[in-house]
């Protein structure tokens, strides 16, 4: 049976696909609504995440996904939503570096900060971030506490596949680990946790008016993590070259100096803690070698980015970049 035919057999007569994704496919059904079928997901993840909707709705200033219907006329879960305003931001925006491109930036540090201001529903202490199950950060536990959790159980899980791709794997996971044990504890606030530009739909003048894809690391915790993922999903992706005489990648400083200049447009009062806290961080006697500087710079610049290596990982040990769909 064919996703549309499920849809007909629902009663929608003549469903229009729009996307098709890791996570599943969206339909069109007329009269303002859209269905998504889950490939992976079940009832009880989606009963919580249309409890997670329930609460979001009207504390942003962004339309947000609310779940209608909840139906499995076949192999795979359906949820029937309203379907929201705008356009995908990707498929307006100008290139990064072209004339125009600011406009972009500036509309994903928007949605940034709105996130920032909202408290985290109390939902958020029952659900789960990627594929675990169990919540990512019960009631009581702190924000370090579920950080570090999350981290040693990829790395149980992934690390045998990380390591050989990885340079000083072990290093970069015990500094990463210490530099999370030096977080003080922040207000928990709603980190939605995959602000792309997929999931940013805007109007005709690139103004943001819907907000799509919360649950898969949507999380109740810092504004810095949710800053500092949002600027590596980003940041423009610069081809690896040969090493230099210093045992760099070309493109490395590259990089590195367009991560200087997007964090200058980042929220100050999202970063003023996270700034505070590394000008009080003492200097370290290990010296990473030259090709390891820049991964390492960049994961202390944030003390909580998990995205650490130049080289393709296996899919869903760190990534929280989810395909997009309707919602």
């Amino acid at each position: 049976m064919s996703y549309a035919e499920q849809l007909r057999g629902l009663g929608f007569q003549a469903p229009e696909e729009l996307a098709v994704g890791m996570q599943g496919a969206v339909y069109r059904l007329g009269a303002g609504k859209v269905a998504k079928i889950w490939f992976h997901a079940q009832e009880r993840e989606l009963r919580m995440l249309g409890e997670l909707y329930d609460a979001l709705h009207g504390r942003l200033p962004y339309a947000t996904p609310r779940i209608l219907e909840l139906h499995r006329p076949g192999p795979y879960w359906v949820t029937v939503e309203d379907e929201l305003p705008g356009v995908p931001l990707h498929t307006v925006a100008a290139p990064y570096g072209e004339p125009g491109w600011e406009r972009a930036r500036d509309c994903v540090v928007e949605v940034v900060e709105a996130l920032a201001q909202v408290e985290a529903p109390e939902v958020l202490r029952r659900t789960a971030v990627l594929d675990e199950t169990d919540p990512f950060r019960p009631e009581g536990m702190a924000w370090s506490e579920a950080l570090t959790g999350l981290l040693r159980r990829r790395v149980e899980r992934f690390g045998d596949q990380l390591a050989p791709v990885i340079d000083d794997f072990g290093t970069k996971i015990a500094t990463l680990l210490e530099l999370l044990g030096e977080l003080k504890e922040p207000d928990a606030r709603l980190v939605h946790g995959d602000v792309t530009s997929g999931n940013i739909l805007v109007d005709e003048d690139l103004r943001p008016v819907t907000l799509l894809d919360f649950g898969l690391s949507t999380m109740a915790g810092d504004p810095v993590f949710e800053a500092a993922a949002a600027r590596e999903r980003h940041r423009p992706v610069v081809a690896q070259g040969p090493r230099d005489r210093g045992g760099v990648r070309r493109g490395v400083h590259r990089q590195a100096r367009v991560r200087r200049r997007t964090a200058a447009r980042l929220p100050l009062r999202v970063l003023a803690d996270h700034r505070e806290r590394a000008q009080r961080r003492p200097v370290r006697p290990r010296q990473p070698r030259p090709a390891d500087r820049e991964v390492l710079q960049h994961t202390r610049g944030h003390g909580v980015a998990v995205s650490m290596t130049q080289n393709t990982v296996p899919s869903g040990a760190f990534s929280t970049t989810k395909s997009a769909s309707g919602g």
